[in-house]
């Protein structure tokens, strides 16, 4: 954990320490989590600011605050212009007190489940840093970096943007010697001219590789070319499910009657069994590239092996649920971007019986979100999918694409009385919207209560 001396981290960041000189422990920026001895930041977001909290934060007797105001309390603090980017400082300089490998993916879909992929491998002969739920913007980067101590041989964390130059700052605060962009789709869209300019953004990730870094490579995405042309001074690893030689393979592919794939993992003419404990196809490529990960820091195939088959699904992400001995409900309500409700409506069509989607919309597509709307109607019916109920809006576009057998509702609450209402035996049930549908309301009203 990050700790030191208050006069010596003012010095390396280039500010007046206002009080007594004093150790530290740790760096917090929620009052409520604050702890003796640590620094409290005071924040601006969009739903609070930290420095409403200062006087709070003062009475649980941290060791400093710092703030971009002047304090009129007599306490140490450090006075700054940018709290925000003076945290992304702080988690730089901690950072490069440690030698060891450092490994960052970013992507459109899979970061987190990859990130857990990766973490497991690691885990299993070694002590890992792992960016914790989906800490993965300049204030839980920072945060994940602040909590490395000398007992870690390996950090692991996750990149996400939504708006242009993110994944260029984190990227230099992390300094990877390992990084990973698991594919290229139309999230944030909204934010960004077209998918070239999402693939752009994404690929800043390996320009901040150090100087013996290596690139991880998914050759199955649309851009890998482009990611390669990128790596041209790098050393680049690839991995593949249709490729024909790439580095990594994932050959004789099965799946169960719950859609978890099982394959023979190929790595330089040695071949490991894997059985996937998650849903879904898609999840070969992320666990593809998190073996490469760990192949590129020589890890070998039997934790490969044993911490894939050990990785644990995170909440809201194609979660299944069994409603009886005919009925199951998969929650992947955590978030809905095109591409993801693609890969979920593939997984869907999959399991036997009525076939019913329950949608909440795609959010941050921009002037693009009535035809990505419509696609998934499109894809849905071609997948042979029964039945969609759906709210939000641009729903209305899906349901007319999708035609016979869709129902729009006006809101959350009038699509869970229906649901209610349905008859259930012998279905699986799909729940998947944007963050700001909140679909686990949708989910919490489907299971029996407890």
């Amino acid at each position: 954990m990050i700790q030191g001396q208050l006069a010596k981290l003012a010095q390396e960041l280039n500010l007046e320490l206002i009080g007594n000189d004093n150790s530290f422990k740790g760096i917090s920026i929620d009052s409520r989590r604050l702890e003796k001895g640590n620094i409290f930041v005071a924040i601006r977001g969009e739903r609070f600011d930290g420095h409403d909290f200062i006087e709070a934060a003062s009475k649980k007797n941290p060791a400093c605050i710092i703030s971009e105001k002047p304090l009129t309390i007599n306490y140490p603090y450090i006075l700054c212009k940018n709290s925000r980017l003076l945290l992304g400082k702080m988690a730089s300089w901690w950072r490069s007190k440690f030698h060891i490998p450092f490994l960052a993916l970013t992507g459109t879909c899979g970061k987190t489940t990859t990130k857990q992929m990766l973490g497991e491998i690691l885990k299993q002969s070694h002590q890992v840093l792992l960016s914790e739920k989906t800490f993965n913007n300049d204030l839980g980067v920072p945060l994940t970096l602040f909590r490395l101590g000398k007992e870690h041989q390996f950090a692991v964390l996750e990149c996400g943007m939504n708006h242009p130059g993110e994944i260029n700052y984190l990227g230099e605060i992390i300094q990877p010697q390992v990084a990973a962009v698991t594919n290229i789709g139309a999230g944030h869209i909204e934010f960004f001219k077209n998918l070239d300019a999402i693939a752009k953004e994404k690929s800043d990730l390996y320009r901040t590789l150090i100087a013996d870094g290596i690139g991880i490579v998914n050759l199955d995405d649309r851009y890998s070319t482009y990611f390669q042309d990128v790596l041209h001074s790098n050393k680049i690893m690839t991995c593949s499910v249709q490729a024909k030689q790439p580095q990594v393979k994932a050959v004789d592919i099965e799946l169960d009657e719950l859609q978890r794939p099982g394959f023979r993992l190929l790595y330089q003419g040695k071949s490991v069994s894997v059985q996937l404990p998650l849903l879904g196809k898609h999840n070969i490529m992320n666990a593809l590239i998190a073996a490469s990960m760990a192949l590129a820091v020589n890890v070998n195939l039997t934790d490969i092996k044993c911490g894939l088959e050990k990785t644990i699904n995170m909440p809201q992400r194609m979660q299944l649920h069994t409603l009886n001995a005919e009925t199951v409900l998969i929650d992947d309500g955590y978030n809905a971007i095109p591409d993801a409700v693609e890969k979920s409506l593939e997984l869907l069509a999959g399991f036997a019986g009525k076939r019913i989607f329950i949608f909440g919309g795609m959010a941050e597509l921009g002037d693009k979100a009535i035809r990505y709307h419509q696609k998934i109607g499109r894809v849905a019916k071609n997948l042979g999918i029964d039945a969609i109920y759906a709210f939000g809006e641009y729903c209305h576009f899906t349901i007319e694409a999708f035609g016979e057998g869709g129902k729009l509702f006006a809101n959350q609450n009038q699509l869970i009385e229906q649901i209610k209402r349905l008859d259930i035996s012998h279905a699986c049930l799909l729940v998947k919207g944007s963050r700001g549908s909140k679909m686990e309301n949708v989910v919490a009203a489907i299971l029996p209560e407890k």
